[in-house]
């Protein structure tokens, strides 16, 4: 094979781990695995999702008993308690026009995402008005002050934009302190964090070549040329444009991504048991947070104008509340008992295996849900089930059954997918 022809040939395995029918396709072939009892790690019982979904339907109804529930996306957790902190600070920035407040939100939602990972059980965040917050939406809550407060911009004059220079200059010390870290209130992978951030910034600095200081290099940036590109023909945006973006452009920002053939592709595990070609084989891509984010813009960009559409390519996010939600209920069980005493690295084939059949769950979980709501995925997609929806449901079980509420696996966080 020539040089060109190898060359491109690893193009197309790339474009091929980064697709989200690829994420579906392995994750469904563990689980068809599964189903014939020839995984390593769990057993499933797929009859138990009849319980889940009559369970996710009550919990859907009690969130949302108007029906109207939105996308699972970040500014539900930036709005966390009842208070509209978006809107409030759309009201700040009202005189600046709707582009700069297109380009503000987009910069807030990215930022936040980027710190949401698992908090653990003790950590907390207390608002200037005394209200406290815990875990996601505790380092939501965080994340918005930080960003009114200038934290992320390197410019004091404007405080609303999350530039190169200051994540770049970013460590740990400093995060710490705008997460109120301290001795008895300690954050889990604050290290990871701090690197993410940084990797970030670097990412801006490169991605933004003519502007000429850092301080311009800023997500506003990526903001413009990410509209410009969904928008150029019509308004409306495929949810997987959005999603192919920040794999191709962002996907090297996370710093233990998996290195295949050069090249981060970030959220990617291994399992011995998946098939798919001789260069591939034993992947299971499952881009997470790249899909979290991707969510998390839904409402960014309808804000803008656009209209987001085919939402449901998107596939369910492999955490530890949709995860936690299959097990909790008996649909997985661990085939080794003591798996439960220890504790996993994301990277473990244990919880690629989990994740891998969480995703694929979620899908079978959806059909039985919209089947008993008669909805469809147009107007029930992912993007509301996820909200309604799974991640409470996965929430609430796992108050009921474990004193600190948290995973029901124990997991080795570093701050960057979990």
């Amino acid at each position: 094979m020539t040089k060109k022809a190898t060359s491109s040939a690893k193009d197309a395995d790339l474009k091929y781990l980064r697709s989200v029918n690829t994420v579906r396709k392995h994750c469904s072939y563990l689980l068809s695995l599964g189903r014939m009892n020839q995984l390593r790690h769990f057993s499933v019982f797929e009859e138990q999702l009849a319980e889940v979904a009559e369970y996710v339907v009550e919990e859907m109804h009690l969130n949302y008993p108007n029906d109207e529930i939105p996308y699972h996306g970040r500014i539900r957790h930036l709005n966390t308690g009842g208070l509209n902190r978006v809107g409030q600070l759309q009201q700040e920035l009202a005189s600046t026009g709707a582009h700069e407040w297109a380009q503000a939100l987009f910069q807030l939602v990215v930022i936040s995402v980027f710190l949401d990972a698992g908090a653990g059980p003790t950590w907390k965040y207390q608002e200037p008005d005394g209200r406290v917050f815990q875990r996601s939406e505790g380092l939501a809550v965080a994340s918005f002050h930080m960003f009114k407060n200038g934290f992320f911009s390197s410019i004091a004059a404007k405080p609303f934009q999350v530039d190169a220079a200051a994540l770049k200059q970013l460590n740990e010390e400093k995060l710490a302190a705008g997460l109120q870290v301290h001795a008895e209130n300690q954050v889990v992978g604050l290290s990871g964090r701090v690197a993410l951030l940084n990797k970030l910034g670097e990412f801006l600095d490169t991605f933004s070549p003519s502007c000429k200081s850092q301080s311009e290099k800023s997500l506003g940036a990526v903001y413009d040329v990410l509209w410009q590109e969904l928008t150029q023909n019509s308004q409306n945006i495929e949810a997987v444009e959005i999603l192919d973006f920040v794999l191709s452009q962002m996907g090297g920002i996370w710093p233990n991504g998996t290195i295949w053939n050069g090249h981060n592709i970030g959220d990617v595990g291994e399992h011995s048991q998946i098939k798919e070609g001789h260069q591939v084989q034993k992947l299971v891509p499952f881009h997470k947070l790249s899909q979290w984010l991707t969510y998390s813009l839904l409402e960014v960009f309808e804000e803008a104008g656009a209209r987001v559409q085919n939402l449901d390519i998107l596939t369910g996010l492999p955490e530890y509340r949709n995860g936690g939600l299959f097990l909790d209920f008996g649909v997985l069980k661990v085939k080794d008992q003591n798996a439960l005493q220890k504790s996993w690295k994301p990277q473990s084939e244990f919880v690629v295996e989990w994740r891998a059949l969480t995703l694929a769950l979620l899908d079978e979980l959806a059909d039985i849900i919209r089947t008993r709501l008669k909805k469809d995925g147009e107007n029930l997609p992912l993007a509301r089930i996820l909200q309604g929806g799974t991640w409470s449901a996965g929430r609430k079980i796992a108050k009921k059954l474990r004193r600190d509420a948290g995973s029901p696996i124990k997991l080795d966080s570093d701050g960057t997918i979990f």
